[in-house]
């Protein structure tokens, strides 16, 4: 699997990079930022040869959606998300990627909840806030979805 993280050089992107580099099935990690130096400093801190880096601006819709569809999933670290997290899930849903992110602001959550439709019809799965912030309630659901029979979506 390829992933590519945006916001590779901070610490949410960048500690993702670091977890996921120790995955046998996760082939090739790309650090994506504005800042390549910053996201340089992660690769190197990850010494792994299936990590590099690429400089992005996620304003830019275009380069953005280009850049994502040689990936097999994104995780978004962009920050803060009230300003940009609609902007790049909208763009990522263009792209037909499957969508992580970690926001844990309420009023982007609302805004981002607004793109489900268009996510759904476009077949693209888009898990809003996985971040530290509600982690615990995360891991509660996944919990529940392992032992129920079935798990309806809302």
């Amino acid at each position: 699997m390829k992933v590519l993280i945006l916001g590779g050089a901070g610490t949410m992107g960048g500690g993702a990079g670091i977890i996921l580099a120790g995955f046998e099935d996760v082939s090739k990690i790309t650090l994506a930022d504005i800042s390549l130096e910053g996201a340089q400093a992660y690769a190197d801190q990850i010494g792994s040869p299936k990590v590099d880096v690429v400089q992005i601006d996620v304003t830019d819709r275009e380069a953005l959606i280009a850049l994502v569809k040689g990936y097999d999933s994104v995780l978004s670290a962009v920050g803060p998300y009230t300003r940009f997290g609609v902007m790049v899930l909208d763009a990522i849903i263009e792209a037909g990627v499957p969508y992580v992110d970690v926001c844990d602001d309420h009023d982007a959550t609302e805004e981002l909840l607004k793109l489900n439709d268009k996510a759904v019809k476009a077949g693209v799965p888009a898990i809003i806030c996985m971040g530290t912030t509600p982690g615990t309630t995360n891991m509660q659901a996944k919990l529940a979805h392992e032992h129920l029979d079935d798990v309806d979506v809302l």
